[in-house]
């Protein structure tokens, strides 16, 4: 398969918005501050966004690539709620995990017992920011974030490793 020039651009767009955007931003939560509210967010927007860039892709080329996206799992559904709960404030449907932008915190341990921790949390290596799901639990921001990025770096190699990209 040879693709179009415009199919090209697509790929391209997509590299360029994941190795120069998202991969920098996660990487600058993830290292350098993951107790940092303001990065979490932002890696968790650009992430989110990161679909919309490979599914132009994937709807442009056969019918096969349109269903690799159903490989992204719940990770991604949580990333993209922390991404329109930052937007929106407040989210409305029933079928997301979070429903405020609140949910997302650095400080989840807040009304817990003696140590202001909940049974199965350490206060001292688990700091980072949080996010509280409709059912309670808590979960690091920075686990499924981790997830996602690598569902998407695969991506990238496998499209520049198929037949067809090396003629680009």
């Amino acid at each position: 398969m040879v693709l179009t020039d415009q199919q090209k651009e697509f790929f391209m767009n997509f590299k360029d918005y994941l190795e120069n955007t998202v991969i920098p931003t996660v990487d600058e939560f993830l290292k350098e501050d993951p107790s940092d509210l303001r990065r979490a967010r932002l890696a968790c927007i650009t992430l989110a966004h990161t679909k919309d860039y490979v599914k132009i892709l994937y709807n442009s080329l056969a019918d096969g690539y349109k269903n690799r996206l159903d490989q992204l799992s719940s990770d991604y559904e949580l990333i993209n709620d922390i991404c329109d709960a930052t937007k929106h404030s407040i989210l409305r449907s029933k079928n997301r995990n979070i429903t405020k932008a609140s949910d997302v915190s650095y400080h989840p341990h807040e009304g817990y017992g003696v140590f202001n921790a909940p049974f199965g949390f350490s206060t001292f290596n688990n700091e980072g920011v949080y996010v509280r799901l409709q059912n309670g639990n808590l979960i690091l921001v920075a686990e499924p974030l981790k997830r996602v990025l690598l569902f998407f770096k695969m991506e990238l190699e496998y499209l520049e490793n198929t037949d067809f990209m090396r003629d680009k």
